[in-house]
C-alpha cells in the first residue's frame, strides 16, 4: 500500500481481488488473503448426527467432541452454519473446552426437516456470504470432503484427454 491509498480503498482492492478468485497478500498488515468455499460434507454431518444420538442416549447437554464419530478435522465448521456450538472456557486458559451440543437448527438439520447453504464463503474465519444451493442431511452424508475444491485447485482425472494426464 502506498502512502496515498486509503485504507478503505486497500481494503474494497483485497475484496475485489478475493471475489474474483485472485488470491494475494493484504498491502496494508501482509497477510496472506484467500476466500475460501467451504462445503457441507459427510464427516461434518457424521459428527453432527452423533453428537445428537449421544447427546440423547446421555441425557448430557454437553457432548466431548472425542466421544462422536469423525473421520476428519473439519468437524467444528458445523458451528459456522449454526448446526451446534463449543461450550466457552470457563478459565480463559483455553478457546473452548471440547464440548459441544447441537442447536435447534442442527436437530432440524439432522431431521431432514430443513435444509441449510451447500457452502459458506470464508475469508479470515468470517463469513461473507452463503451459497444458494442448499443440501439436505442425506445428500450430506454422500458429500466427501475435497482438498482441491476448497482450495480451488482445478486438478484433472486421471485419464482426462484435455489435461493429458
Amino acid at each position: 500500500m502506498d502512502s496515498t491509498e486509503t485504507l478503505r480503498a486497500a481494503k474494497a482492492r483485497v475484496m475485489a481481488k478475493l471475489i474474483s478468485g485472485d488470491e494475494g497478500v493484504c498491502p496494508c498488515c501482509g497477510q496472506f488473503c484467500k476466500l475460501y468455499q467451504r462445503k457441507f460434507n459427510a464427516n461434518m454431518a457424521q459428527f453432527l448426527l452423533s453428537l445428537i444420538k449421544i447427546q440423547r442416549q446421555s441425557g448430557q447437554q454437553w457432548i466431548h467432541y472425542s466421544a462422536c464419530r469423525f473421520t476428519g478435522r473439519d468437524y467444528p465448521y458445523i458451528a459456522f452454519w449454526g448446526l451446534a456450538e463449543t461450550a466457552p472456557s470457563a478459565t480463559g486458559q483455553k478457546r473452548t473446552t471440547g464440548q459441544w451440543r447441537p442447536t435447534e437448527k442442527g436437530i432440524l438439520f439432522a431431521n431432514n426437516q430443513i435444509r441449510i447453504a451447500q457452502h459458506l464463503f470464508i475469508f479470515n474465519n468470517e463469513i461473507l456470504c452463503p451459497s444458494k444451493q442448499t443440501i439436505g442431511i442425506a445428500e450430506a452424508l454422500n458429500n466427501p470432503f475435497q482438498y482441491n475444491e476448497l482450495m480451488g485447485y482445478d486438478v484433472p482425472e486421471p485419464g482426462d484427454p484435455d489435461h493429458g494426464v
